[in-house]
C-alpha cells in the first residue's frame, strides 16, 4: 500500500478518535452532577446603561452589575484590594494570586465606595444595605503558577449563603452549556471600581484577543504563559484593568433560552500599565484575563452543596 495512502487513513482515524473524545468531554461536562448547584435565576439585566468602544468608560447603574464582589483583608487601609464575581449563593470566583491568609470577607452589593446607601438620582429608590459575609474556606487551582500567569483561579467559599433576594446582589451566569463556551466574543464589557481610589462602580468595553499575536511576544520576555487559558484583551482607547483590580470581570451579553443575560468571560489576571496606571502600554497586546469557559470542569469539580 502506498505509504501516503497509509497516513492518510491513520490521520483520518486520529482526527476520528480526537473529534470523538473531544465530544465525550463537552457532553460529560453538559451533563455534570454539580450543574444543579449554580442558579437559574442569574445575571438578570434589570438595568443598562448603554456603552460603546468609543467611550472611554462610563459609570453602572446602582443595581446593574449585582454580581460585582468586594475582597476585604486583615492588613492595613486600604483594607480591599482585590475583586471577585458571585457565581451562586455560595461562591464568588476570583483571582489565585489575590488569596491570602489575610483574607478576611467579600463584601456584595457595594456600587459607591464612599456612600453608606446607593441611591438613585432621585435619592429615594435606594439599594439594600452591603453584605459583608466572611469566608469559609478558598480552593486554588492546584497547578497554579503566579510568575507564568498560569491557572490563575481560585474558590471562595462563603461561610453563609448570600441573601440573593435583596436587590442589589445576584450572581452573574457561567458559560455552562457547550454553545456558550464555543462562543466567539470579539468584544467583553469589563467592570471595576478603579484603584489606586476607587469610588463608583464603572465599565468600559475591551476587544477580546484582537492583538493576540502581540500579547503572546510581549509577555513571554516576562515568562508569562499566554496558552488558550488565557485572554489577551484590549481598549481603543487603552483604558484597561488597573493595578489593584485583579479578579474584575470581563463578561457578555449572551442569549439564555429567550433572554439576553450577563455571561462570565473571564477575570483580570496580569497586565502591564503605564504611569497612568490603568493604561495599557501600547506594545503589550492589553491585559491577561484568566478564560472561564477554560475551567468551567474545575469550577464544577470543586463546587459542594
Amino acid at each position: 500500500m502506498d505509504l501516503k495512502l497509509i497516513f492518510l487513513i491513520n490521520f483520518s482515524i486520529f482526527f476520528l478518535i480526537s473529534n470523538l473524545i473531544n465530544i465525550s468531554a463537552a457532553t460529560d461536562l453538559d451533563s455534570h452532577p454539580n450543574l444543579i448547584l449554580l442558579p437559574e435565576n442569574c445575571g438578570v439585566i434589570e438595568e443598562e446603561s448603554e456603552i460603546s468602544d468609543k467611550i472611554r468608560k462610563i459609570t453602572a447603574g446602582p443595581r446593574e452589575l449585582r454580581f460585582m464582589a468586594r475582597l476585604q483583608y486583615d492588613t492595613e487601609e486600604p483594607r480591599f484590594r482585590c475583586t471577585g464575581t458571585l457565581i451562586s449563593e455560595n461562591y464568588v470566583l476570583a483571582a489565585a494570586h489575590c488569596q491570602r491568609s489575610s483574607l478576611l470577607s467579600v463584601r456584595l452589593g457595594e456600587h459607591n465606595v464612599e456612600t453608606e446607601l446607593d441611591c438613585k438620582e432621585d435619592g429615594k429608590d435606594c439599594n439594600d444595605p452591603v453584605q459583608d459575609i466572611s469566608v469559609k474556606n478558598v480552593t486554588i487551582h492546584e497547578n497554579f503558577q503566579s510568575r507564568r500567569v498560569a491557572n490563575d483561579i481560585a474558590l471562595i467559599r462563603l461561610a453563609h449563603p448570600a441573601d440573593v433576594k435583596k436587590n442589589n446582589v445576584q450572581p452573574i451566569c457561567l458559560p455552562i452549556t457547550s454553545e456558550l463556551r464555543n462562543a466567539v466574543n470579539k468584544q467583553g464589557i469589563f467592570s471595576a471600581w478603579g484603584n489606586p481610589s476607587p469610588t463608583t462602580l464603572y465599565k468600559t468595553v475591551l476587544d477580546i484577543n484582537e492583538e493576540r499575536k502581540t500579547c503572546e511576544d510581549f509577555y513571554s520576555k516576562f515568562n508569562a504563559n499566554v496558552t488558550e487559558e488565557v485572554i489577551c484583551a484590549t481598549s481603543k482607547n487603552n483604558l484597561n484593568s488597573c493595578k489593584g483590580d485583579a479578579g474584575a470581570p470581563l463578561f457578555q451579553k449572551l442569549k439564555i433560552g429567550e433572554n439576553k443575560k450577563y455571561v462570565l468571560l473571564g477575570f483580570s489576571s496580569a497586565g502591564v500599565q503605564t504611569e497612568n496606571d490603568c493604561e495599557d502600554k501600547k506594545d503589550s497586546g492589553g491585559s491577561l484575563y484568566t478564560n472561564v469557559p477554560k475551567y468551567m470542569k474545575w469550577i464544577l469539580d470543586h463546587l459542594e452543596p
